[in-house]
This record gives C-alpha cells, structure tokens and sequence, in this order.
C-alpha cells in the first residue's frame, strides 16, 4: 500500500519571472508503506525540491500529493498536521538546534502538538534511547555535545513526533565512517521497529545501495528509474551518463569479471563481496 505518491507534480522557481526555472516535471511516484526509499540524482537534479513537497513545505505549481490516499493540499488549513506525519531533516540539522537544552530542542515538536508533559516526557526519552542518545546529554545545551551527538538529537526531534514517514537529507553529511555507520543503522532499526517509511537523500552511492530497498532516481526534474535498489544500480551505464557512479566495490567485481572470473556483475556492497570472495576461496580449496 502506496503511504505518499506524488501524482504529475510539477514545479517552478521564480514562476512569471524571467528567471523561470522548472525545478520537477511531471514527477510521478510512489512510496510504499514500510519502505526505504533512496532518492539520488546528479546535482541540481530536483531531489530536494521533491522532498519539501512530500510534507507542503513546497506546494506544487499542477499535479497532486497523496498522503494515505489523500491529497494534502485539499484543505490548505491542515497542512500543519500533514507535517507532523511527514517529518523532514535537512542537511546538517545540528545547525538548526536552537533550544537551550537537547531535551527541550527534542521536545519542540511534541509541544507543538498539543501533547501533555507525561507524554511528552516519554517521548522525548524513547527517542534519545533509540539514536542511542545518553540521558545525560538531555540536559546539555546542544553546544556542549560532538556533531555526531548533535546530530541525533537533530534526528530524535523528528523521532519524537512519531510520524508515518520520515524524510532525512543528507543524514550522514560530514561524519566519519563510524558516525555515517551508527546514524545509518539507527534510521533503519527505528524504521523496522516502528513500521515508519523512511526516504532519504543521499550522493554517497554506497550507502544507497547498503541501506535502502528502493531507489528513485531523478535528472534535470524528471524520474529516469525507480525500483527495487540492486535493478536500479544494476544498470550502471545508465547512471554514468547522468553523472552518477556504481560503487567503488562494483567497478572492482566489473573488472574481476572482465578478466575471466565466476562472480557477479551485482555486488554493491562489501558484505556481498566479501560473501564472494569466501565462495571462490571455498571452490578453489
């Protein structure tokens, strides 16, 4: 069952000026509930324009989007609480913590729901439990506490208002490979054991084909593909021409290949791959 679809959603920046600019085209998607979703696509290619239309922060110049089955834009009134269904993260959101502890920047969003201290209360602590927050930080400013710990508290404000479906930018943009690895296995526990839909941006093709389970990908404000993660990326040629790359893991198993040896042409990731090579070791022996 489709929890957003997007139905010929078009956009444009600066409309009736002469700086025009359609930014979507005709963009026609579908979200499954329980999904994944990675949405790639060169720069400039329409990705985070589409996502502020998933919540109304953007409204569309023609064309619908469907919320359960019901366009968000039919009573513009109540486009408040689309957005607490729908909660968005943008790009390096330790930046955007303004409160003067974690708890009560975790807390905003729950408050502004109307929610009673009790269950705020509980929210707020079942969400720093989950991007494994220490409770110790709740009282912290948010300026005392590393980026990576910044950044969960960022992505546990959202946790907080328990929506159907969380759209993350860039979640991992700026960590180190260990922050990126905790950040990225934290979304995708959260999502499993909520039943949440999670959809996010992402330019590292790596953690793309690690974390998600569909792939859309968008060029100059259209759709070129969507589908399941290992068809999309299966088909590399077509990504190279609009800028994108397989991952690195791949190129090397495309050249093992071309050499003459029995392995795959669809490893994206270094699990596969190491499940690869132990194969051909175990054959040899």
């Amino acid at each position: 069952m489709a929890i957003i679809e997007t139905r010929n959603l078009i956009y444009d920046y600066s409309q009736g000026t002469p700086f025009e600019l359609r930014a979507l085209d005709d963009v026609c998607l579908s979200i499954e509930e329980g999904d994944f979703l990675g949405i790639i696509g060169p720069t400039g290619s329409g990705k985070s324009t589409l996502v502020q239309h998933l919540n109304g922060l953007l409204r569309p110049v023609s064309g619908q989007v469907l919320l359960e089955g019901k366009d968000i834009w039919a009573e513009p009134a109540k486009i408040r609480q689309v957005r607490f269904k729908v909660g968005m993260m943008f790009q390096y959101p330790e930046y955007q913590l303004f409160e003067e502890t974690i708890y009560k920047d975790i807390a905003f969003g729950p408050k502004n729901m109307g929610l009673d201290e009790d269950e705020i209360d509980k929210r707020v602590r079942e969400a720093a439990s989950f991007v494994d927050l220490p409770q110790a930080c709740l009282e912290k400013s948010p300026y005392h506490l590393s980026g990576g710990e910044m950044r969960r508290a960022a992505i546990a404000g959202i946790m907080a208002m328990r929506p159907k479906v969380i759209v993350l930018d860039e979640p991992a943009a700026g960590l180190d490979p260990y922050g990126r690895e905790a950040i990225m296995g934290q979304i995708r526990d959260y999502g499993k054991e909520t039943h949440t839909t999670v959809v996010i941006v992402s330019h590292s093709m790596e953690e793309i084909t690690r974390w998600t389970n569909s792939v859309l990908v968008l060029d100059k404000g259209r759709v070129l593909m969507a589908g399941p993660t290992e068809e999309i990326f299966s088909q590399a040629a077509k990504l190279e021409e609009i800028g994108l790359t397989i991952p690195q893991i791949s190129k090397v198993f495309m050249q093992l290949r071309a050499q003459g040896l029995d392995v795959p042409a669809n490893v994206f990731t270094v699990e596969q791959a190491e499940r690869e090579v132990l194969r051909l070791l175990a054959k040899k022996s």
